[in-house]
Formats: structure tokens, C-alpha cells, sequence
């Protein structure tokens, strides 16, 4: 009967680790992203000064 039991908490530990490496992985993937947008609209402001300034 307590087998049962230790399965049950088995799975419980495999989800919660499989939850936490999801996690970690979207955590890391927000960053990227969150450098890519920093990068483009930095380069957008320098292009919109670079078109005001040719006439």
C-alpha cells in the first residue's frame, strides 16, 4: 500500500520538476526577447534621426 503512495509522490516530484524546467526555459526566452525589442527600437530611433537629417 505504500508504494502507492511513493508513486504518487514520484509523479507529483517529476511534474514539479518538469514545471520548474518550463518555467526556467520561458524565463530565458522572455530575456531574449525582451534584447531583441531593446535592440530594434534602438536601431529604429537611429534610422527615423538618420531619414530626418537627409533632405
Amino acid at each position: 500500500m505504500a508504494t502507492v503512495f511513493d508513486k504518487k509522490g514520484e509523479s507529483i516530484d517529476k511534474v514539479k520538476e518538469e514545471y520548474e524546467a518550463e518555467k526556467e526555459r520561458l524565463v530565458k526566452k522572455i530575456g531574449e526577447l525582451t534584447l531583441d525589442v531593446d535592440f530594434l527600437k534602438k536601431k529604429h530611433k537611429q534610422v527615423s534621426e538618420m531619414r530626418k537629417r537627409k533632405p
